[in-house]
């Protein structure tokens, strides 16, 4: 029932891009998702977010 909040706190405490079992460390851009177009469209001050283009 809890899994959902996983994420949260690995980000939380700065283990969300480490490596573990299977899995090698993600890249540090990885840590931002990218912004929609439609609101990158919508709002001309926002910027993407570094790593995406």
């Amino acid at each position: 029932m809890w899994e959902g909040c996983r994420r949260q706190d690995l980000v939380r405490f700065g283990k969300w891009n480490s490596a573990w079992q299977f899995h090698p460390a993600d890249p540090d851009f990885r840590k931002l998702f990218p912004i929609p177009q439609a609101q990158l469209d919508a709002n001309p001050n926002l910027e993407q977010n570094p790593g995406y283009k």
